[in-house]
């Protein structure tokens, strides 16, 4: 939200005792057009203000930074996405996402300055990393099930994320071995639709 709104909450946070404050890096958002160097934390193609400014603002409350990457943009989804399944849910692809990872871990490694030399000091350190929330529900990762020639329907989405964390854990501790990684959370219940549709 707006600078005073995220303030007032910060402020309340920490009167209740909060020391970590989650934050999303929606992908899909900060690289809509594939980044020429997707390692690279100052490639073009990223649009990385609205993420600067919640680490910035919640690091200057006293508090951890856990970011929680989810949402691959149209480019680094698999082939073949079915109409129903929502935008950057499609089979992401691991090494994009891993590349993603690596630029964000750069980031906000503790010493980038996005600025150069600029008046502001670098982007404050983030150490805990969720890869994707909820995995297992059709609303975050697709698809869930696919159905092999002899017509049974197979888990897919669980061997998929495995790759995609795999590889964004390789990529966050590449850059600093302090880097926490969390895998996502799961829905209680999975997909409830029989068939992950």
């Amino acid at each position: 939200g707006d600078a005073a709104t995220r303030s007032l909450w910060l402020d309340k946070s920490a009167q209740v005792g909060v020391d970590t404050v989650t934050t999303g890096a929606a992908w899909d958002s900060i690289a809509p057009t594939k980044p020429a160097d997707p390692t690279s934390p100052s490639d073009p193609a990223y649009s990385f203000g609205g993420l600067d400014v919640a680490v910035r603002d919640a690091s200057a409350h006293g508090f951890r930074v856990f970011v929680s990457i989810n949402r691959a943009p149209a480019w680094a989804e698999g082939a073949g996405r079915e109409s129903s399944a929502p935008p950057g849910t499609w089979k992401p692809d691991p090494g994009a996402l891993a590349d993603f990872a690596t630029a964000l871990a750069r980031r906000y490694s503790g010493s980038f300055d996005p600025d150069g030399i600029g008046p502001q000091a670098p982007l404050p350190a983030v150490r805990l990393w969720q890869i994707w929330g909820e995995p297992n529900l059709f609303t975050n990762l697709n698809p869930q099930w696919e159905e092999r020639k002899n017509g049974k329907e197979v888990t897919f989405a669980p061997g998929h994320y495995r790759k995609m964390l795999n590889a964004s854990y390789a990529a966050l501790k590449g850059v600093s071995p302090s880097n926490y990684v969390v895998t996502g959370g799961l829905g209680p219940y999975g997909d409830p639709i029989k068939g992950g549709r």
